[in-house]
């Protein structure tokens, strides 16, 4: 799966990116946890948390993905879903989830750099956006500056057309990495293009029945290919329920409980429109459903 962009048939890489369709991983640096506190907090709870059946059981419901950005991108994700925190303490800022630092930011940026390098047919998008725990201190403005000048050489331009945006031509180039904000709608500066993004539920029920009525509100409006529409196959994380109430044990068993009614219920909705599906613990299954789908629309 790392090159299944560069495997495709040339009319599918002939298409813009936005009518093609993208598999993705939500909170994308979830992989595993730090030690840094992100807040003010008493000693005696720092070292708490880091005892084995404490640690173990905040992993267990922080964590949402199983391997590094590199592996997700081995995988096949394409689509990359960065929440960003800053520890004020240690000047640096963190991939987040859920309030808990997971990885410092630009060693997972570097990752993301080791890929594109490595696999020049293939092109990562990535979607910043602060940590909601911690977005009062952290100036996504100014971690943007820095990740494009880390990634400096590979970020496709923001004046580049959207009709060059294909696979084929940016292939290329070292130009392969697109980076734009959740916050501040970058996207529309790269693209011109806004980004609809489907509500996640507490339960399956209720996902089921936002993304059906996201399909129906948008998925003819975007016909004309002038909006991005993704699906998020994951549900909230905290639920409507306290985790220790859910029947799950950790958040992998509940994603692992999910994916195979959300792929059932993929391979019967109309998608023809959608062009961004992220979940957590992405598996082969989804990659392949989407590689599928790419070939079925240059048919």
């Amino acid at each position: 799966m790392a090159d299944w962009m560069a495997e495709l048939p040339r009319a599918a890489q002939a298409l813009p990116l936005h009518r093609l369709l993208l598999p993705g991983t939500h909170f994308s640096g979830a992989y595993q946890l730090t030690r840094s506190s992100l807040t003010r907090q008493p000693r005696a709870w720092r070292a708490l948390r880091w005892l084995p059946p404490v640690r173990d059981w905040f992993a267990r419901w922080t964590l949402t993905q199983q391997g590094d950005l590199y592996a997700q991108l081995e995988r096949g994700a394409r689509v990359l879903d960065l929440r960003v925190a800053y520890d004020r303490r240690a000047a640096r800022y963190y991939l987040a989830s859920g309030g808990l630092a997971c990885v410092e930011a630009h060693a997972a940026l570097r990752q993301v750099a080791r890929f594109v390098r490595q696999h020049r047919g293939e092109v990562v998008l990535l979607r910043v956006g602060a940590d909601p725990k911690h977005a009062a201190h952290t100036d996504l403005s100014r971690f943007l500056e820095l990740a494009c000048a880390q990634l400096d050489g590979l970020l496709v331009p923001r004046t580049r057309p959207l009709s060059d945006l294909t696979i084929a031509r940016l292939s290329k180039s070292n130009h392969r990495v697109l980076l734009f904000s959740a916050a501040t709608s970058v996207l529309a500066e790269v693209w011109g293009l806004p980004w609809l993004e489907a509500r996640r539920g507490d339960t399956l029920a209720a996902q089921h029945a936002y993304l059906c009525e996201f399909l129906q509100t948008h998925a003819a409006l975007a016909s004309d290919g002038q909006r991005l529409l993704h699906l998020p196959l994951a549900l909230n994380h905290g639920g409507s329920a306290n985790p220790l109430d859910e029947p799950d044990h950790s958040l992998r068993e509940r994603a692992q409980r999910l994916h195979t009614p959300m792929y059932a219920w993929l391979a019967d909705a109309r998608v023809d429109q959608i062009n961004v599906v992220t979940t957590d613990f992405l598996d082969d299954r989804l990659v392949q459903w989407v590689i599928d789908r790419n070939l079925a629309r240059v048919d």
